[in-house]
């Protein structure tokens, strides 16, 4: 999966094995296999670098199996 960072915040770390930064814009995870149903919760951290309210979201970006809903799919 991947999370697209909103401008104006900067990876600091993880606290969750499988997650790593890519530039200061991306944050991947690496979730391994997943059952259906199954969560797994990964941790990392952020810093911003101006005041503002911030949001992110992931998308699942490659799967042996088909994800109805996600976006791309």
């Amino acid at each position: 999966a991947s999370s697209l960072l909103p401008a104006g915040m900067a990876y600091v770390d993880a606290l969750s094995s499988g997650v790593s930064a890519v530039a200061s814009s991306t944050v991947l995870v690496d979730a391994g296999s997943i059952a259906s149903g199954q969560t797994v919760p990964f941790v990392f951290r952020l810093q911003p670098n101006q005041a503002g309210t911030f949001l992110t979201t992931a998308q699942i970006t490659a799967s042996s199996q088909p994800d109805a809903d996600s976006q791309p799919n």
